[in-house]
């Protein structure tokens, strides 16, 4: 198949990705969550960023994935994200947006453990894990992941890994 077009009629499929990998990684995690004693929401909780002069809530936050305690605290934020980053270092390929998404996620949840998932890619396999720690007054602890989509028993593995480091 070729993104082109030309003088044949085909059919075609088109899928977004992006809902894909985060539903794949929502499979995986959602049975891992339970057996450690987690509440598991897709994207949720919901609450908006700001309000406006009449007190109405304005710039609605869902994230992907939260995993709650028993009182629906966030202890993990979770973002999925369908993408490649270039070169051989994950962390210097980081969009800036995706940064600061995940930082206003653990700002406005109260929450010191976020994560972002990648699919597994040449410069990032998914025996891999980058952190950093970013400062917002108090001590974030961000993990980068690059996630298994071809051996979905390794890919279990990572996302049940994720879940010691919350727990800790």
């Amino acid at each position: 198949l070729d993104a082109r077009t030309g003088q044949t009629l085909t059919f075609s499929f088109l899928f977004d990705m992006n809902l894909l990998f985060e539903r794949y990684i929502a499979s995986l995690l959602r049975p891992e969550s339970r057996r450690a004693g987690l509440r598991f929401e897709e994207q949720g909780p919901r609450q908006y960023l700001a309000t406006d002069r009449h007190c109405r809530g304005r710039i609605l936050m869902r994230p992907d994935i939260a995993l709650l305690d028993g009182g629906g605290k966030p202890l993990s934020i979770l973002d999925t994200k369908w993408k490649i980053l270039g070169g051989s270092d994950p962390i210097a390929a980081l969009s800036t947006t995706d940064i600061y998404q995940i930082s206003t996620y653990a700002s406005a949840y109260g929450c010191d453990k976020v994560s972002l998932y990648y699919p597994e890619q040449r410069g990032f396999p998914c025996h891999e894990v980058a952190k950093l720690t970013i400062h917002l007054g108090i001590a974030v602890y961000l993990e980068i992941k690059g996630i298994s989509i071809s051996d979905q028993g390794a890919a279990r593995a990572q996302v049940a890994a994720s879940l010691t480091s919350i727990e800790n």
